[in-house]
């Protein structure tokens, strides 16, 4: 299975800001997370009020619908297809307080196929978040996210370990952070720690779980709004998995190893015992 390269990112847009301090309780990075679609993206100004629970209002939602997919495995010849039931509901509970803020929420996803019961699958998610306020310009963050999904049959990664059914998967995901700012300068800095545990499948090259992998991305965000609601936003970001520190890791004792036996072999040829030369 393929995992996502490591490398720092530079991205740069111009967005929208919104005014006064409440920008600081708001994480600068406004645009979409990759992958998310139109439907789940958060529009405040049309979304539903919600209930009330004391300080805290609870939004809730519930779909479902049916589908089809004519090509399953992602094949150019010999195409599998089927029909498909997908219902879902999703759901928070989120402080209303005028500063700090504290959450949970939970989503679940499940697809049922007509005739091929070994494409069926179900995701989910639960979360709980929490932010602290210093002040109106100034505030820490974070979070803790359990999801269960998968990957589809048709995505080459699937493929490529020549399998032919979904490959579920547990993430865990850790996130600090926290933005200030400085008049018209917006700051953030974040991290997330995000642990992926893959389950093995049935068949030839079903052992997914020696794909198992962390990953620890860090963010750094800079805004300037040179005009009322309008800001240019400049992010940096590294991802570094956690195969890239045991390879810096072989590669210190490699080199200690390297250094210590030329150490041996000068303590030999000076008639030292390997004791004295390391002492020296």
């Amino acid at each position: 299975l393929k995992r996502a390269a490591g490398g720092i990112g530079i991205s740069l847009a111009i967005l929208p800001f919104c005014a006064g301090g409440a920008v600081a309780q708001e994480d600068i990075r406004v645009v979409p997370d990759r992958g998310q679609t139109v439907m789940d993206r958060s529009r405040p100004e049309v979304d539903p009020v919600g209930v009330r629970i004391g300080s805290f209002r609870l939004d809730a939602a519930a779909f479902a619908g049916v589908g089809y997919d004519d090509n399953l495995l992602g094949t150019s010849t010999n195409k599998l297809g089927d029909g498909f039931v997908e219902e879902g509901a999703r759901a928070s509970l989120v402080s209303d307080w005028t500063v700090h803020q504290l959450g949970v929420r939970a989503g679940i996803v499940n697809r049922t196929y007509f005739n091929e019961g070994n494409f069926d699958w179900t995701d989910w998610n639960a979360s709980a978040f929490g932010r602290y306020d210093f002040g109106g310009d100034t505030s820490v963050n974070a979070a803790y996210t359990h999801s269960r999904l998968h990957l589809a049959p048709q995505s080459v990664d699937v493929q490529q370990a020549g399998l032919a059914e979904p490959v579920p998967y547990n993430l865990d995901q850790f996130d600090v952070g926290g933005t200030t700012r400085f008049n018209r300068v917006t700051l953030g800095m974040s991290a997330t720690y995000a642990m992926f545990r893959y389950d093995n499948v049935p068949g030839p090259g079903g052992n997914v779980s020696i794909y198992d992998y962390d990953a620890l991305t860090l963010r750094l965000d800079t805004g300037y709004e040179f005009v009322q609601g309008r800001s240019i936003t400049l992010a940096f970001k590294d991802i570094e998995k956690d195969e890239d520190f045991r390879d810096f890791q072989k590669s210190l004792r490699e080199a200690y190893d390297h250094a210590l036996a030329i150490v041996r072999d000068d303590a030999r040829a000076r008639g030292r015992s390997e004791v004295q030369a390391i002492a020296v």
